[in-house]
């Protein structure tokens, strides 16, 4: 608390200026907005992707292909016991080295079964 030199009560918010009484206001702080990263997003070849961070241990050989459909250039076949990591889903893919991605089937279309482990 403080007082003035007649001994009264003194906020240092509300003042007098030039005569006039002078009231100062703080400025709010501003909210950090955080945009939210969507947790699943349709590309333009309508297959619906979902954020997630894993990795999938390859149960048997599995073909690394250019997009995310089987009609898609091969670029290599992975062998069993490799561990590709992978940032998003859509029954189809995971990344691959220097920051290119290529895509795997992990599934069987028809029975749902894994070709693999996920971890």
């Amino acid at each position: 608390m403080s007082y003035d030199f007649h001994g009264y009560y003194t906020d240092p918010k509300i003042g007098y200026a030039d005569g006039q009484l002078a009231i100062r206001v703080e400025q709010a702080p501003t909210p950090k907005i955080e945009i939210p990263v969507p947790a699943s997003w349709v590309d333009e070849l309508g297959d619906t992707w979902y954020k997630e961070k894993g990795s999938f241990l390859l149960g048997m050989p599995l073909h690394l292909r250019w997009g995310a459909r089987t009609d898609s250039a091969i670029i290599a076949m992975l062998p069993a016991g490799v561990i590709v990591s992978y940032d998003d889903w859509s029954r189809h893919g995971g990344p691959r080295a220097n920051h290119q991605y290529g895509y795997i089937t992990c599934r069987d279309a028809r029975t749902n079964q894994a070709f693999g482990t996920f971890a």
